[in-house]
């Protein structure tokens, strides 16, 4: 699956999908975010309730939060159920990004 969309760091700096994974499934999943902005990508295990809520943590599943505007992460599921897909501009800026998403 392939999803374009827009961020902006002072309107909208979080975009969330949510994705059924049954357990033992693996997941990749990358971003090509704006140019010269800091794009994390986040999964998120079934159990979380909210993305941006310091005490949910302990919910993430995976994470690459690297400098720059690209970000790739693998994940297998422990169990099955609705994960979390959260792209994420951790600096000041805008634009257009590009997510995949590849279930084995």
């Amino acid at each position: 699956k392939r999803v374009t969309a827009t961020l902006d760091f002072w309107d909208d700096q979080n975009d969330v999908y949510a994705i059924r994974l049954r357990r033992g499934q693996p997941v990749y999943l990358s971003v090509r975010g704006p140019a010269e902005t800091d794009t994390n990508l986040i999964l998120w295990k079934r159990t979380a309730t909210r993305v941006d809520d310091i005490r949910q943590r302990g919910r993430i599943a995976a994470q690459a939060a690297h400098p720059g505007p690209r970000e790739n992460l693998s994940y297998r599921a422990r169990r099955t159920g609705w994960h979390f897909v959260q792209v994420k501009l951790g600096s000041r800026g805008s634009g257009r990004y590009k997510l995949v998403i590849v279930k084995a």
